[in-house]
């Protein structure tokens, strides 16, 4: 029990310093911010909400217009579509 508690400590020491950086991540400018998503290795959700960023945002910043969740979705139903058609 020892060592759940003692690493339990350190997580949350972990997670006092990250949320200082972060805060301090958005002082930082729009293009710095974009430049950090791009190089985290969070889901970019995450990244975007940690640095206050919209989703939106950051997709108009690389040039997409659908998000990838929205494009693997239609995707799936091209797919079912030629599916039925093809039967």
């Amino acid at each position: 029990m020892h060592g759940l508690e003692r690493m339990l400590g350190e997580l949350y020491a972990e997670n006092v310093l990250l949320k200082k950086v972060i805060e301090r991540s958005k002082e930082r400018s729009l293009e710095e911010r974009r430049a950090m998503i791009q190089t985290s290795t969070l889901p970019i959700t995450r990244s975007c909400q940690a640095l206050d960023v919209k989703r939106s945002t950051y997709y108009n910043w690389i040039g997409q217009t659908q998000t990838p969740d929205h494009n693997q979705e239609l995707l799936a139903i091209g797919f079912v579509y030629l599916a039925t058609i093809l039967d």
